[in-house]
């Protein structure tokens, strides 16, 4: 039996793969906020503290992309440049 990757390894990572990783983040860390706030483990504050931070991390360039600031545009724009450049010199 041949081993594969799962789905969405085989298709190239996408700007909105990061988005939507970030969306997801952001609603579990508002989860883990609601149950320290009914009496949760005082050890979810670990857990909800790398969520915000990684999904912060996930989302920024998405805030800055739409307020038309210059955060973006390196981590999107540089994925796409790269993709482009990479098919060009394999053309010539």
């Amino acid at each position: 039996m041949e081993d594969r990757p799962p789905p969405l390894r085989r298709l190239p990572p996408l700007p909105a793969h990061g988005l939507y990783d970030g969306v997801a983040r952001a609603l579990f860390a508002l989860w883990q906020a609601y149950a320290l706030t009914h009496g949760g483990p005082r050890l979810l504050w670990l857990f909800l503290v790398v969520e915000v931070a990684f999904g912060l991390v996930q989302l920024v360039p998405w805030v800055g992309r739409r307020s038309g600031g210059t955060v973006g545009q390196p981590s999107v724009g540089w994925a796409r440049q790269r993709t482009i450049r990479t098919r060009t010199e394999e053309q010539t």
